[in-house]
């Protein structure tokens, strides 16, 4: 039976049905006018004709309470994870997010293999929606990515497709049963690899001791050092959820005249969202917000049924500051934490990045999440996607929403995807912390028009790209002109 890794058991570890483990990725598909009215149907009466299963869809968890755990194969029975439902009238968008809502925050049965998919129809545009959730423990954003891309086709023209659960995963042979000797020599090889891991471990403690003192600059951020934000609250079982798309010629064009990159537009302009979200509740933080940053370490083209990415930890910025200045400063930060993960192994960063974020996540479990200094405040992830039109049985898929897990101690997630020549933000959240998710998808829209025009009509110099480190002043009487000028065209757009 194949095992799983470290980071995979950590998601079953943290589970629980406040906080389920899924990842839920939504597809907007638009059918022909010929094929529009049984579309749906069809769809769902061909899935259900899609034998065999392969791994790692045929795996369900076979938990051990000394932590070896593993998957086993099982028959799967197509018609209880392939499913139908229906959006309520009148079929707008708010109806299907509040259908998406309570279908993410229903656990997946850990007595079957950890997946489900929804062919949802009864949108007033036509368009039919299909829903999958699959447990983190089997996939991350880019390796369900990659196997997402897979069942697409590059024409209309394609009757007959395959979906993802018809793809084996590449990657990890069933283990066979060791004797004693194979036993021993992997015992001493296990070994072997964890001591050459310790002087790597040193250096890294040593440089986050640095930083921790004040003694050295340009370290990645040390944990457990966020403030305490509304974000850091356990959720409840509800969830609230939002979208926002945009072009992804928008972000790049604004990347490029900053001289930054399309992750560090994106952290900005989530980072101007949320710190006006909190301004105007009147919350005030002492310090910066922390972005959990996960970072995939997977090689290209590998289509692996685990998870392979570290965590990354990414301040933001805080103050009054002008957008292309904050840009400026996440860039450096982010760049930073970047620099500090490829100066080390993949896999002591990995087992780093989990034993921070478990004891996070564990504190967050029990209940201790107001009483344990915080690692950080949220996951902002963004994984690319196929720049080109894809089709399912013929109909196109004009939208990929992203939606991930909310994990213990922490009530808001935002990941991106870029699919077809746009960008669309997932907002997940604890519907009891944040009932008005849509109030961020607004504010982030508007901070992109504000970096926008910023990167039009402030050219940057050189001190403000090479010195992001100083921090910020107050803004002059002109600074709060152009801001206020910058802040009424986002509300007349």
């Amino acid at each position: 039976m194949p095992k799983m890794n470290l980071m995979d058991s950590l998601f079953f570890l943290v589970e629980s049905n406040q906080t389920p483990m899924h990842v839920t990725p939504m597809m907007v598909l638009q059918p022909d006018e010929e094929h529009r009215a049984d579309f749906a149907l069809r769809l769902y009466q061909s899935l259900l004709g899609k034998q065999p299963v392969e791994a790692p869809f045929n795996w369900r968890p076979k938990l051990s309470i000394t932590g070896n755990h593993r998957w086993e194969e099982v028959p799967v029975e197509l018609d209880y994870h392939v499913r139908r439902s229906a959006v309520p009238a009148p079929g707008r968008r708010a109806q299907l997010n509040e259908l998406l809502c309570r279908l993410q925050s229903q656990p997946l049965d850990r007595s079957r293999p950890l997946w489900e998919l929804y062919i949802i129809d009864g949108m007033n545009d036509g368009t039919v929606v299909v829903f999958m959730k699959l447990h983190h423990a089997l996939f991350d954003g880019v390796g369900l990515n990659r196997y997402a891309k897979t069942m697409l086709t590059r024409t209309p023209d394609h009757e007959d497709w395959t979906p993802i659960w018809q793809y084996p995963a590449r990657a990890r042979e069933p283990m066979e049963a060791p004797g004693f000797v194979k036993t021993a020599v992997a015992a001493l090889s296990g070994a072997a690899g964890q001591s050459k891991l310790l002087p790597e471990a040193m250096r890294l403690g040593a440089r986050l001791c640095g930083r921790a003192l004040g003694v050295r600059q340009g370290v990645t951020k040390v944990p457990f050092t966020a403030p305490l934000s509304l974000f850091n609250r356990t959720p409840a079982s509800g969830r609230s959820f939002a979208s926002l798309t945009v072009p992804l010629k928008r972000i790049k064009e604004i990347s490029g005249r900053a001289g930054a990159s399309f992750n560090d537009v994106v952290l900005t302009a989530c980072d101007m969202a949320l710190n006006r979200y909190l301004e105007e509740r009147r919350i005030q933080l002492d310090r910066p917000l922390v972005v959990m940053m996960p970072m995939s370490v997977r090689d290209s083209g590998q289509l692996n049924a685990n998870n392979q990415f570290v965590f990354g930890l990414v301040e933001l910025s805080k103050g009054q500051l002008m957008p292309l200045q904050r840009l400026n400063r996440v860039r450096q930060a982010a760049m930073t934490t970047k620099n500090e993960i490829r100066h080390f192994s993949a896999e002591l960063y990995q087992k780093y990045g989990v034993a921070i974020q478990g004891l996070s996540l564990i504190a967050g479990r029990i209940g201790l999440e107001r009483k344990v200094p915080a690692s950080s405040n949220l996951v902002i992830s963004t994984v690319p996607g196929p720049q080109e039109r894809r089709y399912v049985m013929g109909a196109r898929v004009t939208e990929v929403s992203p939606m991930s897990a909310l994990p213990p101690g922490q009530s808001l997630n935002i990941t991106t995807y870029s699919f077809d020549g746009k960008v669309c933000f997932g907002f997940l959240g604890c519907r009891k912390v944040i009932p008005d998710i849509g109030m961020l998808a607004a504010y982030l829209d508007r901070a992109l028009d504000e970096l926008e025009l910023s990167a039009l009509t402030q050219p940057i110099s050189l001190f403000d790209l090479y010195r992001p480190d100083l921090k910020g002043e107050p803004l002059s009487q002109e600074t709060e002109i152009i801001q206020n000028k910058t802040r009424l065209r986002g509300e007349v757009g």
